[in-house]
């Protein structure tokens, strides 16, 4: 799609019939984003021209009646001319497979492009200028041709006579040029086309490598109202085809602001817990059955290969985020006058406050690494079908599962792992554990002509045992854990739970949210216990990510609850950690008191 260099993507306007501008803005150099069907075939100083074909002309074709049938602006008397040059604009476009679009940055750019002469002289006219004119000077705003329709407009070919009428259509000259039934001469249409953009953040991710994430969050929000005015030419009233096209202004109003800013990289920085230390066969059986189907050999095989294999390694994960001030607001009432003195040269109305505060950063960083080693034995069947010998194999169905047991050092260190005392900051914390147990794995793949697909193999998941996710290097293996021993080597706060809510709580029924700290290295259920601070306590199981809990809350009641993880589902015990968070009940979810309640109080103490 056609759009110009310094594009403003959040401008999601059709400029006139051209429906591959999807946005733009202005500059003295135009460029265009190329694709497989819309590609740069000429330019030179102050034109390009770029070839239109395929699916991208297919879908300015289907448009262009649709914006013909838009409906024109407040007061522009013209409103019924854009649905009568409908059927025209179909006739031309149903008339080619592609077109070539001109886009002027000047009148000089004109003069220089391959357009037949006449054409060439046809826009200058429209600006009273002649070709032996200072064309430079000239402020024309931002011009687009479709060739077909200037080579159309100007010839005045027969197919669009018979659109404007058959056999019985005249011509006449009006003032030296040519129309149809002598109705009126070719006129700009002025149009404008209106939108807003809300900016919730303004936020740029990358990736650094595989599971590895950095991430700008400006913290900018706010909103911009935008409006681009244009005109087109028809060349006879009664076709109304429009062949010129140019952008006359833009006009754009908005605010933004801004309270803060994050830069962060969060991600697995190394992993290799998954790698063979050990992988050999410890005793295989093979069977083959061998027909014929006419002259063709088939070799039918079964292979069993029992292996024993040691899995192993270690896998580090980091975050760390910059939290840097920033403040303030920018807002602006910008306007470009195309044709005017302006030229964009100036924005009125602008306020800008914005200040970034890079000297006292505070820093959030974590650190957790996995030492883990996994002995297995390993079942593979395979069979399968192959023509004169196996190896020349055209079908094979192959099961692979595994039993294993695995033990697995974990710490943590850093401050990226929540705010237990819920004071605003993170507390820094470290730990370490060991945790033991055993899992099966299970796989089936199939292959047909030398191509094979691997599936994970879905296992019933026995009470007690939770499966577990292996990343995407083995995400075709299904893989469920039963946790037998769990050791805090150095214990600290990395298992306590903490509490969603805000300070001040909407009476009523309302819902808190219960979770486990964000290092929290295990994606087992976690069995949560959460006493109200009414005397009312509840013990619910649910996401070591987290859950939804609802309570009644009564108005103007300060609640203290407290929540702690009594276990996980594959038996690991937490020691009974908790934290505790103070909220207050009002029906308005704030600490204004209600004077009419307060008043009540007061009579009751008399």
């Amino acid at each position: 799609m056609l759009k110009t260099i310094q594009k403003l993507s959040f401008i999601k306007v059709f400029l006139i019939a051209f429906s591959f501008f999807s946005g733009y803005a202005f500059s003295n150099q135009i460029s265009v984003k190329e694709t497989t069907n819309t590609y740069l075939v000429n330019s030179g100083e102050g034109f390009s021209v770029y070839e239109v074909s395929g699916t991208d002309y297919q879908e300015y074709a289907s448009r262009i009646s649709r914006l013909a049938r838009t409906p024109a602006s407040p007061g522009d008397t013209q409103s019924l001319e854009s649905v009568e040059w409908s059927e025209a604009a179909q006739a031309v476009t149903s008339l080619h497979t592609s077109t070539r679009a001109y886009v002027f940055e000047n009148l000089v750019g004109v003069m220089n492009s391959d357009l037949p002469y006449a054409v060439k002289v046809d826009i200058l006219d429209d600006y009273d200028v002649t070709p032996n004119s200072d064309l430079l000077s000239v402020n024309t705003g931002l011009i687009v041709i479709d060739e077909n329709f200037a080579l159309e407009a100007m010839k005045g070919s027969s197919s669009l006579l018979a659109v404007g009428g058959g056999s019985s259509t005249s011509t006449q000259s009006v003032n030296g040029d040519q129309t149809i039934r002598g109705l009126c001469k070719k006129r700009w249409h002025n149009r404008t086309k209106s939108d807003k953009l809300d900016i919730t953040s303004l936020k740029k991710s990358a990736d650094i490598k595989d599971n590895l994430t950095f991430t700008a969050d400006t913290g900018i929000a706010g909103s911009i109202n935008y409006s681009i005015s244009y005109k087109y030419k028809t060349n006879r009233c009664t076709l109304k085809v429009p062949y010129k096209h140019s952008v006359t202004g833009f006009n754009a109003k908005g605010s933004l602001y801004s309270d803060n800013g994050k830069l962060r990289v969060q991600g697995t920085v190394i992993d290799t817990t998954n790698k063979f230390l050990y992988n050999e066969s410890i005793k295989t059986f093979e069977k083959d059955l061998d027909f014929w189907v006419g002259p063709v050999r088939i070799v039918w095989f079964h292979e069993l290969d029992l292996r024993a294999r040691i899995r192993g390694g270690v896998k580090l994960e980091a975050e760390v985020d910059l939290n840097y001030n920033v403040s303030g607001k920018y807002e602006f009432d910008f306007v470009c006058e195309m044709e005017g003195e302006n030229r964009c040269a100036e924005a009125s109305k602008t306020v800008n406050t914005f200040q970034v505060d890079l000297s006292n950063p505070s820093v959030q960083a974590g650190v957790s690494v996995r030492a883990r080693v996994q002995p297995e034995i390993a079942v593979i069947y395979k069979q399968g079908a192959g023509l004169y010998h196996k190896k020349l194999e055209v079908a094979s169905l192959t099961l692979e599962t595994a039993l294993y047991s695995y033990a697995e050092l974990w710490g943590y260190y850093g401050n990226s792992c929540g705010d237990g005392n819920y004071d605003g900051i993170n507390e820094t914390i470290g730990g370490i554990a060991i945790d033991a147990g055993v899992g099966v794995s299970a796989k089936y793949s199939w292959g047909v002509l030398g191509k094979d697909y691997d599936k994970p193999l879905k296992l019933k998941i026995i009470e007690g045992w939770v499966e577990v996710d292996v990343g995407a290097e083995d995400e075709d293996l299904f893989v469920m854990e039963r946790s037998l021993f769990f050791k805090e080597l150095v214990e600290s706060d990395a298992f306590q739970p903490l509490i969603t809510a805000p300070e001040s709580i909407k009476s009523g029924n309302t819902q808190i949210k219960v979770a486990m700290r964000s290092c929290f290295p295990y994606t087992s259920n976690v069995t949560y216990k959460i006493e109200w601070g009414d005397g009312e306590v509840q013990e619910v199981t649910g996401s070591q990510g987290g859950l939804f809990v609802a309570h009644d809350f009564a108005d103007y009641v300060s609640y203290p609850i407290r929540v702690t993880a009594l276990k996980d589902s594959e038996g690991r015990d937490f020691r009974d950690l908790h934290s505790t968070r103070e909220v207050f009940a009002s029906p308005n979810g704030d600490i204004t008191f209600n004077p009419g309640v307060l008043i009540a109080v007061l009579h009751s103490l008399l």
